[in-house]
């Protein structure tokens, strides 16, 4: 699967199935998911923090782009200027 494209669906069955804000979705670390538990601890508004879970099939298309990722940095989804 294209990497690009991996990402692309990862990023929109995490909005759609978690109601994540585009920034809390931005500010996502690799760290903060538990893909075992299909969840996440995201920072919010006000800078609180909540438990977030994803749907199967979003938990199944992160780890279909996770397994694309050769990098090592720590946020979840890439800009253009860190990419490989």
């Amino acid at each position: 699967m294209d990497k690009v494209w991996a990402e692309c669906d990862a990023i929109v069955e995490v909005l759609f199935g978690t109601a994540l804000r585009v920034s809390e979705l931005a500010t996502l670390t690799i760290r903060q998911v538990d893909l075992g538990q299909r969840a996440a601890e995201v920072i919010g508004k006000g800078g609180r923090s909540r438990l977030i879970l994803f749907t199967e099939e979003a938990a199944g298309w992160l780890q279909r782009y996770l397994e694309t990722r050769t990098d090592d940095h720590s946020a979840l989804f890439l800009n253009l200027k860190r990419r490989d």
